[in-house]
C-alpha cells in the first residue's frame, strides 16, 4: 500500500442516489483527482463494479486501479471500510481535521470551481467528498476527459453483447433509433409529479416522434417495469429490470428523450447522443428538439 504514502487521496464518502448520480459524482471526482495528481477511492461503487471491466477486480473502486491490493480485500473488509468512510466526514475531532478535510458538495450554491474548493483539493493529502454536486460545476472538465471516462466506465462484454442482440435488428433496418427513458417510480411524487408521465402520454410522444421523422424510426424503451401497453408494436422494443443494460442500449440510440435525469444524461454523454428533456408540461409537442447534453 506504499502508493498511499506518495499520493494525495480523494475519497467518495458515500454513494449518493442510484446509477446516474453515482456515475456523475464519480466522473467529477476522477477529473478533480487527475487535475491534482491524486487517487480516487470510491468503495461504495463496489455494488456496481461487476458491470464495468475496469472495476471488476478493483474492489476499492480506485482510479488509478490498484488491483493487486484490492484483490486481497474480502467483502467484509470492504463493507467496514464503506461504513467508516460514511462516518468520518461527520466527525469534528481535531485528529480528523488535522489528517483530512471534507468538502460537503450538497451545500447550497456550492461552487466546485471556487478558489476555496480548489485549495482544499491542492493543500490536503486526504479529502472526503460528501453528498452530491448540487451547485455550480464545470462541464468542460468532463468533456476534456471524456475519452478517459468512457474507457473507465466501459461496460463488461456480457452487457454489451446482450444489448447488441436486442438492438441489432433495429439498427440493421437502417431506420433511426430513438431511446425513450421512462422514469416513473419516484417521479410520481417528486416535485408533485412535475416530471411524471403516464404510459399513454409516452405513447403519444412516440406517435408524435413517428410523425416528426416520417415514420422512418424505431424506438427502444428503457423502463423499470414491464409495459403491456407497448407490446406487439413492431417498431418498439422494451427492456426492464436491468439498469446497466438499459444504460448501454440508450447510449447506442441515435436520439434519447425522457424526463430530466442523470441516468439519461449519462447515456447521452457516453456516446454523444442528442437528447430531449420533457416533463408534464412539455410532452405535448408537435416537434421535439434534440440537443447535446451537459451535466
Amino acid at each position: 500500500m506504499s502508493i498511499f504514502s506518495r499520493k494525495k487521496i480523494l475519497i467518495v464518502a458515500e454513494g449518493y442516489g442510484r446509477w446516474g448520480n453515482r456515475l456523475m459524482l464519480f466522473a467529477y471526482s476522477i477529473c478533480w483527482a487527475k487535475e491534482n495528481r491524486s487517487i480516487v477511492l470510491n468503495p461504495s461503487f463496489n455494488e456496481y463494479s461487476k458491470y464495468f471491466a475496469y472495476f471488476k477486480k478493483n474492489v476499492l473502486c480506485s482510479v488509478p486501479s490498484m488491483c493487486s491490493q484490492g484483490n486481497t480485500l474480502n467483502e467484509l473488509i470492504i463493507h467496514q471500510l464503506i461504513k467508516s468512510f460514511v462516518r468520518i466526514p461527520k466527525r469534528n475531532g481535531i485528529l480528523f481535521k488535522y489528517l483530512s478535510n471534507t468538502l460537503h458538495l450538497s451545500e447550497e450554491n456550492k461552487n466546485t470551481e471556487s478558489i476555496s474548493f480548489k485549495n482544499v483539493l491542492k493543500t490536503k493529502n486526504v479529502v472526503f467528498l460528501d453528498g452530491f454536486i448540487m451547485g455550480k460545476r464545470n462541464y468542460d472538465l468532463i468533456k476534456t476527459n471524456k475519452n478517459i471516462l468512457v474507457d473507465i466506465f466501459k461496460f463488461e462484454n456480457e452487457i454489451r453483447e446482450k444489448g447488441d442482440i436486442f438492438l441489432n435488428s433495429f439498427i440493421e433496418s437502417n431506420k433511426l433509433l430513438i431511446g425513450v427513458c421512462m422514469r416513473q417510480g419516484d417521479y410520481r411524487s417528486y416535485r408533485n409529479g412535475f416530471y411524471y408521465l403516464k404510459d399513454q402520454q409516452y405513447l403519444k410522444v412516440i406517435n408524435s416522434l413517428g410523425d416528426q421523422f416520417a415514420n422512418d424510426v424505431n424506438f427502444f424503451i428503457a423502463s423499470e417495469e414491464p409495459k403491456k401497453d407497448f407490446a406487439n408494436q413492431p417498431n418498439i422494443t422494451v427492456n426492464c429490470g436491468s439498469p446497466a443494460l438499459n444504460l448501454y442500449m440508450l447510449s447506442r440510440c441515435d436520439y434519447i428523450i425522457g424526463p430530466p435525469s442523470t441516468f439519461m444524461t449519462w447515456a447521452s454523454f457516453y456516446n454523444d447522443v442528442p437528447v430531449c428533456y420533457i416533463d408534464s408540461k412539455k410532452w405535448e409537442s408537435a416537434r421535439f428538439e434534440f440537443e447535446p447534453t451537459i451535466f
